[in-house]
């Protein structure tokens, strides 16, 4: 686990949970978006031979109310940008350009597009959010084993 303690890194929190407030109340009054044709499989869990990745399927089969698993996926989404944004901290570069990419971040975070999928029930919100915690745990990784130089 990383420590950051600097004044733009408490900015940065005080923009995050401002942001956060704003999206989670965004998220109460979103519509859920079902697909006729493909939201009903992501309801049946099956660890062989389902139709979705298991993973998907069982929070979604366990969550079962669609405005819940809007938010559910509302609130992975804002911390998985959270992390990225926070990982940025960790670079030796000047802090209030390190705080401009990490607003950026949120800001993309934050972005309709991502809004949206969070609305849908479907596996993309999760995925863009997994994906997100991936990239921020290499670049903490290559970071912290000093091993940026096989980055080419």
């Amino acid at each position: 686990m990383f420590i950051i303690k600097s004044r733009q890194f408490h900015i940065y929190s005080i923009i995050f949970i401002v942001l956060s407030i704003l999206r989670i109340q965004k998220s109460f009054k979103m519509e859920p978006v079902f697909g006729d044709y493909d939201s009903a499989s992501y309801f049946s869990f099956s660890l062989f031979g389902g139709l979705r990745m298991p993973l998907i399927t069982f929070i979604y089969s366990n969550i079962q109310n669609l405005n819940s698993i809007v938010l559910f996926q509302s609130v992975i989404s804002l911390l998985t940008f959270f992390y990225l944004g926070a990982v940025l901290f960790t670079f030796n570069l000047n802090r209030n350009i390190t705080l401009l990419f990490s607003i950026l971040t949120l800001c993309l975070g934050n972005s309709n597009h991502v809004v949206y999928l969070d609305s849908t029930i479907d596996s993309e919100s999760l995925n863009i959010s997994f994906l997100v915690l991936l990239i921020g745990s290499i670049i903490l990784f290559f970071q912290f084993n000093n091993l940026i130089f096989l980055i080419p």
